[in-house]
């Protein structure tokens, strides 16, 4: 008896469990695109990255995040490893498929190389200058 008992409240666990990753699943926005559209509007500067700005996880973000704070303008973080259909999703919006991703003013920039190579010729700084006028 006492295990069946146990067997049943293993079930409604996986039961309350599974309930719950449905109710999340539907909390996920139908078109991530939108969502992505979305954050690109509503910041100046955001980088899509893995990690933050604080505790970048790969050598790529944290180059990026190097490179921004040279140039002294406020930016916002997106860490993709945080939300799997953000991080498909914006190599989708972008048609680009690496990770980090910068957008200025809602236009897409580019990845960790093409911003090393405008901060080296100092369109980076002139952009984000022209920017903050």
């Amino acid at each position: 008896m006492a295990s069946l008992t146990t067997a049943i409240t293993e079930h409604l666990r996986v039961i309350e469990y599974l309930r719950k990753m449905i109710m999340i699943r539907e909390e996920i926005p139908v078109n991530i695109q939108d969502k992505i559209k979305q954050q690109i509007a509503d910041n100046n500067i955001v980088l899509y990255m893995k990690g933050n700005a604080e505790l970048p996880m790969c050598g790529f973000s944290a180059r990026a995040v190097n490179l921004l704070k040279s140039c002294g303008a406020p930016f916002t973080t997106i860490d993709v490893l945080q939300d799997e259909d953000v991080r498909h999703g914006i190599k989708v919006y972008s048609n680009w498929p690496t990770i980090p991703q910068l957008y200025i003013k809602g236009e897409f920039i580019g990845g960790s190389d093409i911003m090393a190579e405008m901060y080296e010729a100092g369109e980076l700084q002139q952009l984000i200058k022209s920017m903050q006028e």
